[in-house]
Formats: C-alpha cells, sequence, structure tokens
C-alpha cells in the first residue's frame, strides 16, 4: 500500500521529454532574414476603414518577390459590395486601394515622398527592431520603393457570396502617379 502511495506521489512529477523532429530542428535553425521579415509585413496592410465602406470585408494582401525582374508585388483582393456599385464603381474602389496602400507606406497617395516616408517608409520594414545596422545602405528606402508595384483586384458577385468575378484589376508602382486599370 505504501508503494502503491508513493508511485501515485511520483507520477503526476516525471514528465516525459520528446524530442524536436528533424523537420522541426530545420526549421528553428533556419534564420529568417530582413527581407523575409519585411515581405511577411506587407500582410494584410490595408485595413478596412469608413473610406472603404463599400467593402465587405479588410481587403487581403501580401508581398511576392520576383527573383528574376528583382520587383517586389503587394498583391491584393477585395470584395466589394454589389449594392453600392451605384455610388462606387469597382475602378474607384481600386484606385482608392492603391492610394491607401502607398499611404500606408508613407508616400503621398500620387507615389511622391511626404513628410512620413523617413519614419514609417518601406525601409522601415525591412529593418531589424531595436537597434541600426551600421552598414546599412544610405538608399535602402530609395532601392525598395523604386521596385515595388501594388496590384489590387476588385472582385463582385451579385448575391455578395462566391463565386466572386474580378471587375477590375489595377496596378501602380509605389513611386509612380499613374495606375493602369484593366476591366473584366
Amino acid at each position: 500500500m505504501k508503494l502503491l502511495f508513493l508511485l501515485l506521489l511520483l507520477l503526476p512529477t516525471s514528465r516525459l521529454f520528446a524530442e524536436p523532429s528533424n523537420t522541426v530542428l530545420y526549421l528553428i535553425n533556419e534564420p529568417v532574414t530582413l527581407f523575409e521579415k519585411g515581405l511577411k509585413s506587407f500582410n494584410n496592410m490595408v485595413a478596412r476603414t469608413d473610406q472603404f465602406s463599400e467593402l465587405l470585408q479588410e481587403p487581403s494582401t501580401f508581398g511576392d518577390y520576383d527573383i528574376e525582374k528583382n520587383r517586389i508585388t503587394i498583391n491584393g483582393n477585395a470584395y466589394q459590395d454589389y449594392k453600392t456599385l451605384k455610388n462606387n464603381l469597382p475602378k474607384d474602389t481600386c484606385k482608392k486601394l492603391i492610394e491607401r496602400t502607398k499611404v500606408n507606406l508613407g508616400y503621398e497617395k500620387d507615389g511622391s515622398s511626404s513628410v512620413l516616408t523617413n519614419m514609417y517608409g518601406v525601409a522601415q520594414r525591412f529593418r531589424p527592431q531595436g537597434f541600426t545596422k551600421s552598414d546599412e545602405p544610405q538608399s535602402l528606402e530609395s532601392d525598395l520603393a523604386s521596385i515595388i508595384t501594388i496590384k489590387f483586384e476588385v472582385r463582385l458577385s451579385q448575391n455578395n457570396s462566391a463565386p466572386y468575378k474580378t471587375a477590375v484589376e489595377c496596378t501602380s508602382d509605389l513611386r509612380s502617379s499613374k495606375i493602369y486599370f484593366s476591366e473584366t
């Protein structure tokens, strides 16, 4: 009886340890680069605000890098409420999304630098947090800004549920005032 009592006392204090799998060890040992950190920061960066009351939900965005073209593309999808078409054409919504993204990146709607560029510009998304690297290129902001394209698709459905069809696609380079539209 005493032995059973001692075993019951020791049982909760003993622990079983499992070693991480090879896959987990691989991921633990792979560092995240500043470039990957910066690309990830583009995910869901355009919040739904009163400016976008015509949208059914927050637009989704993600950053993608094309190594062959040396281009970063911020891709976005937005779903417009079909009932708002009389007052908000998908083309206008798409333009507002491009402009909002530029402002979120510290630039003016027309792509020119603003007083916020140094504080909230693209380079901030690619810098380490809590310290400054002494070997950072002085042209980091302008180099990154010059390779960024913003692209949105505004989608519609007559009953505001899947399946949605792309109504318009718009594209603009971050530092350009031109926005290109493709309607489907």
